[in-house]
């Protein structure tokens, strides 16, 4: 019988590796039967949670296949279902302060076609399995690796479309109540290629999820941190992407950090590369702490010639996305409406 590994658990504050590798297969609300229990895998409004007396007991369900990534808190690998022969992605993760069913829980209460829901999950006292359909897409940071303005193989209006359904993702998030605190082009998935064959139309609307909600916090519990007397919150997020305020005060944030990360996400589908880079979280920290002290237009990143390659008003949207003050910061909404008023120009 395979024996399936985990990565070590690491808690750490605004640093996290997400295992953004999932492909696409129609769910299906077949009963598989078991000898004693039964893998229910369905499209439902209810997460649907399994135990487990030990986690070598999934493989009485799954025959895992390749690893398919990992991070800070566990694995990513590929699955096939044992009763339905259906192949799957499964998140393996050691339950930790940064860790918790509730991570798969929030898009359930999110409930859009733009957020990613796990189909069903297992756990037993330490670990928790998560089951997902697998898409044959890829993440965008290892798409905008290759496909990107500055390369001149991604248009302007295809980098609009883009940043259009990223931001429904965020919309409905916020609409719902949360924060996901770790937008990043490694968090957002092509459910199908986007390129399907030379020349056609990419493959862009309804074809983007938003994953991982890990650090995702209900906006509720952050504006209770900011009462006297209220812990303060540690934040998870992955620094380049982060805000500002993240670093500076936490009372601070709310959904315009997620707007932030977004305004850092179209700025490597435009530029090819990211906003802040380093070579340690700490510099990556400081550069971002250094630059927003001035305002845009004077900062590094805001002036970077490589975002010449788009048009002053795609430019002037990033860079408000990019606002060193979370006030200046359109919502999401208003992204996508800016968005549908560039392209029809």
């Amino acid at each position: 019988m395979a024996s399936i590994v985990m990565a070590d658990s690491v808690a750490t504050p605004v640093v996290s590796a997400s295992m953004s590798y999932y492909s696409e297969t129609e769910a299906n609300d077949t009963i598989f039967e078991g000898e004693e229990e039964h893998v229910r895998s369905t499209t439902q409004n209810k997460l649907e949670v399994i135990r487990l007396d030990s986690k070598n007991d999934i493989l009485n369900y799954y025959t895992v296949g390749s690893i398919l990534g990992e991070g800070a808190y566990g694995q990513v690998a590929q699955v096939t279902c044992k009763f339905s022969q259906e192949t799957k992605a499964i998140k393996m993760l050691e339950k930790t302060r940064n860790s918790s069913i509730k991570e798969f829980q929030v898009p359930y209460s999110i409930d859009h076609p733009c957020v990613l829901k796990a189909e069903l999950v297992f756990e037993t006292d330490d670990t928790i399995f998560a089951i997902f359909p697998l898409f044959n897409g890829r993440d965008l940071f290892d798409f905008a690796r290759d496909c990107n303005m500055y390369l001149r193989n991604l248009t302007e209006r295809d980098a609009l479309r883009i940043l259009k359904e990223m931001a429904r993702g965020i919309d409905a998030c916020h609409v719902s109540g949360f924060c996901h605190l770790d937008v990043k082009l490694e968090n957002l998935l092509f459910r199908l290629p986007p390129i399907q064959k030379l020349n056609s139309k990419m493959l862009i609307e309804n074809n983007i999820s938003l994953i991982d909600f890990g650090s995702a916090r209900p906006t509720v519990e952050l504006l209770q941190s900011r009462q006297p007397g209220a812990s303060k919150l540690v934040i998870t997020g992955t620094s380049p992407y982060c805000a500002p305020e993240i670093f500076q005060n936490t009372l601070e944030v709310k959904e315009s950090a997620d707007i932030w990360s977004l305004g850092c996400s179209f700025y490597i589908l435009i530029a090819g590369e990211r906003p802040f880079e380093g070579d340690c979280n700490s510099e990556i920290v400081h550069k971002i702490l250094d630059q927003t002290r001035s305002q845009i237009g004077a900062s590094t990143y805001s002036v970077n010639k490589l975002l010449d390659v788009a048009t002053p008003e795609t430019k002037s949207l990033l860079l408000k996305m990019m606002d060193p003050n979370p006030a200046c910061r359109p919502t999401a909404r208003q992204i996508i409406a800016q968005v549908d008023y560039i392209l029809q120009l």
